[in-house]
Formats: C-alpha cells, sequence, structure tokens
C-alpha cells in the first residue's frame, strides 16, 4: 500500500498546464501505467462477451450441442469473474493515481505559500490560495485518474471495430468511420466548455474570496456597520457565479446529451446493417446477437472516452491556475553564505538608521511613526532586501532558514492559530520546562490558570476567546519559547488614543456638566411619521443584572449594573483578562448578555435593526480590517449613501485626505489590491466611524497605530466629531482615565469601583493600587 504524502514531492514542470499535466503522469506512471494496464483487461474480457454469446448460440444452442454450450457458458462466467477483478484493480489504481496528484499538489501549494511568506497577501488573494487547495486539486486529480478508463475505452474500441472488420468489414467500416465523426462532433463543445469552466473558476475563486473577507472583518462589520452593503455585494458575487455556472451547465447538457445520443445512434445503425444482414442470409443469428451486444458494448467505453475529455478539460482549467500560483517567485532570494561555526550571539546592525543591537541586551527604539517602526522592523528581520549585517555578514547573504532561526520579528498581526494551547505556544522544538519559564516571564500565569484545563485546553477561533492584552502576551510566550538570538519586539504605542482623550477632556466633561446643570438634553427630533413605540425615547445606556458567556464557557461578566449618561466620558479600566472588552462589545449590541438587559433610550439595543443600531452606538477596537473592493467601497460600508464630498470630509477628519487622493478611491485596496500599510488601515476605520456618525463611541484602543503626528492631526480634528457625543473608552493604560468623568473598575467580570478618578484614588482600593503600580509606585 502506498503511503501518502510523499516525503518527496518533486520539482514540478510549470510552463504551461500541459506541462504540468504531464510532469505528474510521468510522476505517477506506476499507477498510471497499471490503471490503463487493468482497464484493458477489463474492456477485452467485456469485449469478449458477445462473440462468445454469439458463439454459444451458434455451435449450442441452435447446432444442439450441450457440450458446446456448457463450454462456452463457462467461457461467459468466466471472462465476468476477470472482469470483475481487473475493475477493482482498476479502480484502485486510478484512486492511488488520484490521490497522490491531489496530495502533490497540496504540498506544492503548502510549501509555496510557506515559501512566499510575508509577500504572499499582495501576490495571491486569499480566495485564490483557497480554490487551488481545495477545489482545483479534484479536478487534477479527477483528470489524471480519468486517464486509466479514457485509454482503456479507446483500446476496446479499437478492438470492437477489428472484430467487426473480421466478421463483416460493412459493420466495421460503419465503426470505423463512426466514432471519429462522434468524437469531431463532441469536440467541438470542447473549446467554448474549457473557456465558461475557465471563467466559472475565477468567479468562485472571487467568490471565496468574498466570503473569507467578510469571515476575516466580521467583528469590524458588527462594530461600525456596514452588514448589508457588505451581503448585497456577496449577493451579486454569487448570481455572476450563478450565471457563470449556467453557462457551463449549458454547454455541459449539450456535451452530455451528446455522449448519450451521438453512441446511441450508430448503435442503431449497427442493429439495423446487422438485422438486415441476417434477413439476406449474410450473417447467422448468433452473429446478429454478437453483433448486437457490440453496438449496445460500444455505448460505454464511448461515453466513458467522452467524460475523460470531459475531466481533462476541467483537470487543465484547475492545472493553469495551480501553475500561475506555483509560478510566483519569491520577493526575497535566500543566501548561500556559510555562517560558520556557532560563535556566540552577534551584533544586528543597520546602516541605514545607524543602529545597532548588542548582544544579550535591551535595545528600545522609538520611531517618529508606526510605518517607520514597521519598516526598520523589515529590514532588521530582513522581510526586505538591506544592507543589514549580523557579525560580519550581511543577512542578504545568509540562508533565509537561517536569518529565520537566529531573528524572529513578532508585531500586533500576528495571530493565535486554533488547536491545543500547549501545542500552539510551544511548537515544534520546545519543551515543557522552557513553556513554563516562558508564561513566567511574559507574566501570564493568570491566563492559564484561569483557563479549564490550563496549558491543555483548545483555542478556538483563533484565540478570540482571549482578551486583546490575553493573546498579546500569550503571543509574547511564544516567541520567547521559539529562543532565537535575536527577538524583535513590535509594540506600537497606545499614546495617542491617551493624548486624544486628555486634549478632550475638558471639552466633554464642560459638556457633560452643561446638560445636567440645565437639566435639558437636547436629543435629535423625530422624523415625522416615525416615531413608533419601540423607537429609543433618549440617548441615555443602561445595563440591568448582564451577564456574559462566550459558548460552552463560564461566564466572564457576572451582575453588572451600569448607567452611562449622554454625553458622558466613561472609562473602564480593570486588568488583562477583567472583561472590558467584552463589556464593550455588549455595549456596542454586538452581542446580547445571557441575563439581563442593555438598552438605550430604554430599548434592547440587540432588538434594534442594524442600521439603526449603528447611529445611536458604533465600536472601533485596534482590531482594523481592508475589505477587498475599491477605497470608495470601504467608506461606503457605513454610509452607503454617501457622496464623495462627505467621503472626503471623513477622510480630512482624521487626517487621511492626502494619501487617500494620491490613492484614488477608485483604487481596489484589500486581497489582491494595494496594499495599505497598518496606520492607514486605521486612519480608513476611523474615516467609517465619521461616516456612520453615532452619538456613543466605544473605544477599544481605536488609534493604538496611529504615529503621534497623525495622532496630532487627529487629536485636534476628531475634536468637533466628538462634541457633545457619549465615549465608552476601553483604557488598556490608565492615562485615559484620569481625565474622564467616572471610571469603571473592572474585575473578574464586575464592576467593583465606580466613580471621578480623584475619588477613586482617595479611596485606596483597587482602582489606587492601579494607579500606583501604573505610575511605579509601590
Amino acid at each position: 500500500m502506498r503511503r501518502f504524502p510523499d516525503p518527496d514531492t518533486g520539482s514540478p514542470d510549470l510552463r504551461s498546464p500541459t506541462s504540468y499535466l504531464l510532469w505528474f503522469a510521468a510522476d505517477q506512471w506506476n499507477s498510471l501505467c497499471l490503471g490503463v494496464f487493468y482497464g484493458i483487461v477489463h474492456v477485452l474480457s467485456q469485449a469478449l462477451v458477445p462473440a462468445v454469446i454469439g458463439r454459444a448460440i451458434d455451435t449450442g444452442i441452435i447446432a444442439e450441442n450441450q457440450r458446446a454450450l456448457l463450454l462456452w457458458g463457462g467461457a461467459v462466467v468466466a471472462l465476468g469473474v476477470i472482469q470483475a477483478a481487473a475493475g477493482i484493480l482498476r479502480d484502485r489504481a486510478a484512486l492511488t493515481t488520484r490521490l497522490g496528484a491531489s496530495y502533490r499538489t497540496a504540498q506544492h501549494i503548502t510549501r509555496q505559500a510557506a515559501g512566499l511568506g510575508a509577500s504572499l497577501p499582495g501576490r495571491a488573494t486569499k480566495g485564490e490560495v483557497v480554490n487551488a487547495g481545495v477545489a482545483d486539486l479534484s479536478q487534477l486529480g479527477d483528470a489524471l485518474a480519468e486517464t486509466a478508463r479514457g485509454g482503456s475505452a479507446v483500446i476496446a474500441v479499437g478492438m470492437v471495430a477489428a472484430i467487426l472488420l473480421t466478421t463483416s468489414w460493412q459493420l466495421g467500416l460503419v465503426v470505423l468511420i463512426g466514432v471519429p465523426l462522434m468524437a469531431g462532433a463532441i469536440a467541438l463543445l470542447i473549446r467554448p466548455l474549457h473557456r465558461r469552466r475557465q471563467r466559472l473558476r475565477e468567479q468562485q475563486a472571487e467568490l471565496t474570496g468574498r466570503a473569507v473577507d467578510i469571515v476575516g472583518g466580521l467583528r469590524v462589520l458588527r462594530g461600525i456597520g456596514g452588514e448589508e452593503s457588505v451581503a448585497a455585494r456577496y449577493r451579486a458575487d454569487s448570481q455572476r457565479v450563478r450565471a457563470a455556472g449556467v453557462a457551463v451547465a449549458r454547454v455541459e447538457a449539450l456535451f452530455d446529451a451528446a455522449k448519450v445520443l451521438l453512441p446511441g445512434l450508430l448503435t442503431t445503425v449497427v442493429v439495423w446493417l446487422g438485422a438486415h444482414y441476417v434477413a439476406t442470409g449474410r450473417i447467422g443469428a448468433g452473429q446478429l446477437v454478437a453483433f448486437y451486444g457490440y453496438a449496445v458494448y460500444l455505448a460505454d467505453p464511448l461515453r466513458r472516452i467522452t467524460g475523460a475529455v470531459s475531466k481533462l478539460t476541467g483537470g487543465h482549467v484547475a492545472a493553469r491556475r495551480v501553475v500561475r500560483f506555483l509560478a510566483l517567485r519569491p520577493a526575497l532570494e535566500s543566501g548561500s553564505a556559510d555562517p560558520g561555526p556557532d560563535g556566540g550571539p552577534a551584533a544586528l546592525a543597520d546602516p541605514a538608521s545607524g543602529l545597532t543591537v548588542a548582544p544579550g541586551r535591551l535595545t528600545a527604539v522609538v520611531c517618529a511613526s508606526s510605518a517607520d517602526a514597521t519598516t526598520l522592523a523589515e529590514r532588521l528581520g530582513r522581510y526586505t532586501d538591506s544592507a543589514v549585517t549580523l557579525g560580519d555578514l550581511p543577512l542578504s547573504d545568509l540562508p533565509l532558514a537561517e536569518v529565520r532561526r537566529r531573528i524572529l520579528v513578532a508585531d500586533n498581526d500576528d495571530r493565535l492559530f486554533a488547536g491545543p494551547l500547549r501545542a500552539e505556544l510551544r511548537g515544534e522544538h520546545g519543551s515543557d520546562d522552557l513553556l513554563e519559564r516562558a508564561v513566567d516571564a511574559a507574566s501570564a500565569q493568570d491566563i492559564v490558570a484561569a483557563l479549564p484545563h490550563g496549558l491543555d485546553d483548545t483555542v478556538t477561533a483563533c484565540g478570540g476567546t482571549f482578551s486583546g492584552g490575553q493573546q498579546q502576551r500569550l503571543r509574547l510566550v511564544r516567541a520567547l519559547v521559539a529562543d532565537p538570538e535575536v527577538l524583535i519586539h513590535v509594540q506600537q504605542l497606545l499614546g495617542p488614543v491617551d493624548m486624544l482623550l486628555y486634549s478632550l477632556g475638558d471639552l466633554q466633561a464642560g459638556a457633560a456638566s452643561l446638560a445636567r446643570l440645565l437639566g435639558v438634553h437636547r436629543g435629535p427630533e423625530p422624523a415625522a411619521g416615525h416615531a413608533t413605540a419601540s423607537a429609543p425615547r433618549h440617548r441615555a445606556l443602561a445595563l440591568r443584572g448582564v451577564t456574559y458567556a462566550y459558548p460552552g464557557g463560564e461566564d466572564v461578566l457576572r451582575g453588572i449594573d451600569l448607567d452611562i449618561e449622554p454625553g458622558e466620558r466613561l472609562a473602564v479600566v480593570g486588568p488583562s483578562g477583567a472583561g472590558k472588552s467584552t463589556l464593550g462589545r455588549l455595549l456596542a449590541g454586538i452581542e446580547a448578555p445571557r441575563t439581563g438587559a442593555v438598552t438605550v433610550g430604554g430599548i434592547p439595543l440587540t432588538g434594534l435593526p442594524p442600521h439603526e443600531l449603528r447611529g445611536q452606538v458604533a465600536l472601533v477596537t485596534q482590531e482594523s480590517y481592508v475589505f477587498r473592493g475599491t477605497l470608495r467601497e470601504n467608506l461606503l460600508l457605513a454610509r452607503p449613501g454617501a457622496d464623495d464630498r462627505e467621503l472626503e470630509r471623513a477622510l480630512d477628519v482624521v487626517g487621511a485626505l492626502g494619501w487617500a487622493e494620491e490613492t484614488g478611491l477608485d483604487t481596489r485596496v484589500g486581497a489582491g489590491g494595494t496594499v495599505l500599510p497598518p496606520d492607514r488601515v486605521q486612519q480608513l476605520s476611523l474615516a467609517r466611524l465619521v461616516l456612520a456618525d453615532p452619538h456613543t463611541l466605544v473605544l477599544d484602543e481605536a488609534t493604538s497605530l496611529l504615529d503621534p503626528r497623525a495622532a496630532r492631526r487627529l487629536e485636534r480634528s476628531m475634536a468637533a466629531v466628538l462634541q457633545g457625543r457619549t465615549v465608552i473608552a476601553i483604557a488598556h493604560r490608565l492615562h485615559t482615565a484620569h481625565d474622564a468623568d467616572r471610571v469603571a473598575v473592572m474585575e473578574r467580570g464586575r464592576i467593583t469601583e465606580l466613580g471621578p478618578h480623584e475619588e477613586l484614588v482617595g479611596r485606596e482600593g483597587a482602582y489606587a493600587a492601579l494607579w500606583e503600580s501604573w505610575h511605579g509606585r509601590s
């Protein structure tokens, strides 16, 4: 029994789809030859049955010779046994060929994706990779597996024609002429079928990419709205796929009809001529039975031939896509210099910036912008070619595997993959002892202790059940376990959001105080004819008896009671994993509480239609996403009817108008388009927020990726936008809490303290301890 996958996948021929298929055929030569051989034995034994039956009739029944009848009857049984055994062995060989092609292609695609590394998102869309790794595998496997049946069917037709020529040259000539004519008629459908299948595959890849996009950006959509717009685009794409599928189905219907009709016509002609020859005495009754059997038998190999042509057409389309992906070359070439004997850690130097990272030392680098920090990390980790050296050797001269082993770049875009937590953090070469020390070094003991099964717990949804701070610490554990010579930890500072809320403190406090002094809140006037009992009566948020638990887990929020007045600025603080971000999701109406209620104006948030909900509350987190499509389409998610002037104003508010005009609103971004740097991605998310125009904002590290200069611009421009709005800041750094109207302290899913900053510090409770700890005083 052959084992899959093969340890050695070989080097495929990528010159063309045909070359790729021929390379696979040569690679699977043994199973292909066995499949064709067993197929020939199968069709030979099947093709001889009509002749044997004819002989049994002529020499046994008509001649009344019992011995001859038994002899030829036994021959029919023997042929049946041979046919069954050969069919089983043929199918086994075909399955081996199919699996071999599928597994080999999967290995090639996986290794190519790993080889492209960080350059993969800019070289191929997610839909293309998913389609190549799923749908195209089966197409390639089927194409090669069908060669055994198709090849043996061709031999069967030739053998039947030879038998008929020997018995009656006229009937043999009918078969020899009829089969090419039938094949020519079917061949006329191959080219349009190939073209339409290619179009269908492209449309399917686009739709798959859209689906991957929706899953990846679902949290962003739930935060600022746009679900209906994205759903409409998905429906439009799916209708295009349906139309392309119908176009393919039309040709396939003609193809399938031809596979039945044309062999049937040939069979009819052979039977009619055979009956005529019996009537005129040219052949006997036994020969007529044999001819009829051959005529009926011919329908099967002819259908197999046309079926093989169809499979090969589909395989050629799939091979074209696979070859296009495998032909992509990595952006970086691996060096070949010998690093020499391990002489210990070496200094990492970047001549462009003048930075030298001494071995064994903690070096902190502060950059003027997040883009500069990203560029520096890419140079130091050799994700782009530069003059960086490790010791005396340029990084570009070292093998990439050696660079990756010695230098590890860890940033906020890293993901926790689904699976056992221990295996995810420990990796392939780590040990339990090293893992425990890394957990301790990253201060992640509380995270592990809170899990039902500790390190043996299962990570689900790419770590989505962990808070942002918990994910950050777990990613650090994984980086420490990797034990690189140089660990480059890219940490975007949270100062910008603190600066933003600092500067707006007086403005927000003044607006809220004025509202309380006047005792009147001026809310928007309801539109005529739309005031209903289910519409929010005011803008105040309230939580009553709220509990929440993630599926299959314990409560992470317990007994939350909270009132938030319109125009108030509330800071929510607490240790990592206390439930701050989860509370923010409930306040934004993204999640419904397990018990209790979250209301705005007395109406449950989760009971509001999506478009109305996003006009009330919006959530902006550190998780930003660019959807496939144009820059304009990304902005219109928040307000589908906005014109260009409104889009430009929103971009100007967040300081993004300059680069947006340079890029162009109709430029494709996201998967398969222009790749935006992280700070621009977050500016785009904030521009959506401006367009959504909610009266309450829930900010969860919303500006963490903006550089100080952009933050200062945002500080000035967002003041007018935030004026008079309710702001709920999930504060992962306590600067945010200092000037808030009130501070809510969360511990283990409960609000344990609530009040202004100065009051809470004076209580000398949990908040005071956090404040002292944050300022470095014990």
